[in-house]
Order: structure tokens, then C-alpha cells, then sequence
């Protein structure tokens, strides 16, 4: 859906699938790095905090409320220098050829209309030799351990099939060499959760899906507050299982 919140209030696991992703890049001293998509902003304040050495990172996201919301978060933690802001569109980045050591995309491409002129943008704007991490959930993946397999299976394929792209993730191995990088490696990390309560992704996840398929009119509230019951009941029994799938291609120019 977009790039989650995950550091206030911190999400475990979200936090450590940010640091898999982020060794990807072989961040360097001195690296400039370009956020596509940067939602709230985390993922800057993790670079920066894991890689102190880097030079810049510049978090992009079309939507003035998300740029908002990213720059008071920024202030609200010490507006640190290294780190800038702006609004912008991926089918068009407003920046110049070979401008950055390292563009990340994750869980935005799905959204874009044209994703493979975002991508070409991606390789546009990327120095010889720079590193693209372009990672994004297939949906259709999405595995809740369940005592009604018809009824989860439904939720699954609604929810994937209502977006623009729920199966994106499998594409971007493919959409990535078409548009010529150097190298394309793909890469596969799997999220999992065996409680069903806060702060883990499952209950975040669930919750998003009930409230999407609710308000596009797809399942009735009193089904998806059945199901959702029926998690915790198994959390509580040590039943509980989940797994999601993040596919990543490495991209290098």
C-alpha cells in the first residue's frame, strides 16, 4: 500500500525487514540517496541513523500531506541536516541525470499509473555503477493461518484484486530488465509473525484489509470483525501463524 510508519511507535519487525533491505544498497561515505515514495519519513531517519556517514537523503512523495507530515516528523526529532523533503512525481523526478548514489522505491509502484517510466526515472537519475532497491508485497501471497480457508482465500483475492497492481511484486524482476540496468538481482524476504497483537505487521495488516474491503463495499463488516476474532482467539491459543512475501530487485546501472 505505501511505505509503513514503523519507528513511532516502533515496529519490530518492520524495522528489522527495513534493515535487511537497506544492507542491499552497500551504502557508501558520502552517498546521496533518493527515497521515492517516502510516506511518513522513517525510512530516513533509519538510514541516517544506521549509515551515520551518509552525505543526503532525500525522501519524494507525490502527496502534500504526506510532505507534511514527513517534515513535522523531522522537526519533531531534530531536523536533521542530512535529511530533505520535497514533493514530487515519479513518472517525471525533478532532478538531473546521474544525480544519486542510491534510489529506493519501495511499496510505491502499484500506485504509479506508468510504472515502468518510473523505473526508466529510477535509472535516469542514478549515477554508472549506482544501486536501485525496488521492492514491493505481492499480495496475492499473504498467508493467515485460518480455521475457514474459503473465507481467508476470499479476503486475500479481494483485497489483492481491488488495488491498481496486487500482484506488482512478482513483476518487478521482469519490468526491471526491460528498462536496462547493468544487473538485476532478485531478492526475497519473508515477514513473519507468530503473535496477533500490536506492534506486529499482522495486526496492522489485518486491520487495513478489513477497513479496504469495508469501504469499497467488497465483504460486510460483521464477516471481517468475525475473522479478525477468530486471529486473536488463535494468538491466544499459540495457533497464530502469518507470512508475507517483499520482492526486491537490486538494480545496478
Amino acid at each position: 500500500m505505501a511505505q509503513e510508519q514503523f519507528l513511532n511507535p516502533p515496529m519490530p519487525d518492520i524495522i528489522e525487514q527495513w534493515k535487511f533491505q537497506l544492507v542491499q544498497l552497500n551504502v557508501q561515505p558520502n552517498d546521496i540517496v533518493l527515497d521515492i515514495g517516502c510516506n511518513s519519513g522513517d525510512t530516513e531517519h533509519l538510514l541516517v541513523n544506521l549509515f551515520p556517514y551518509i552525505k543526503k537523503v532525500i525522501g519524494l512523495d507525490h502527496d502534500k500531506k504526506r510532505i507534511a507530515h514527513a517534515k513535522q516528523n523531522w522537526e519533531n526529532q531534530g531536523k536533521n541536516e542530512k535529511i530533505e523533503f520535497v514533493q514530487g512525481d515519479g513518472l517525471s523526478l525533478q532532478f538531473e541525470d546521474n544525480s544519486f548514489d542510491k534510489v529506493i522505491c519501495a511499496e510505491t509502484l502499484e500506485w504509479i499509473k506508468e510504472p515502468l517510466i518510473a523505473i526508466n526515472e529510477i535509472k535516469r537519475v542514478l549515477k554508472p555503477n549506482g544501486i536501485a532497491l525496488i521492492q514491493h508485497t505481492d499480495w496475492d501471497q499473504t498467508v493467515f493461518m485460518t480455521k475457514d480457508i474459503q473465507k481467508l482465500r476470499s479476503i486475500i483475492q479481494q483485497f489483492s484484486d481491488s488495488g491498481p497492481d496486487g500482484n506488482i511484486g512478482r513483476k518487478l524482476y521482469g519490468m526491471c530488465h526491460h528498462v536496462g540496468f547493468r544487473e538485476v538481482t532478485p531478492l526475497v524476504y519473508t515477514l513473519i509473525n507468530d503473535k496477533f497483537e500490536e506492534p506486529y505487521y499482522s495486526y496492522k495488516v489485518a486491520h487495513m484489509m478489513k477497513d479496504w474491503l469495508i469501504e469499497k463495499q467488497l465483504m460486510g463488516e460483521e464477516e471481517l470483525e468475525n475473522w479478525i476474532c477468530e486471529l486473536k482467539e488463535m494468538s491466544l491459543q499459540h495457533e497464530f501463524f502469518f507470512s508475507i512475501n517483499r520482492y526486491l530487485a537490486i538494480c545496478v546501472k
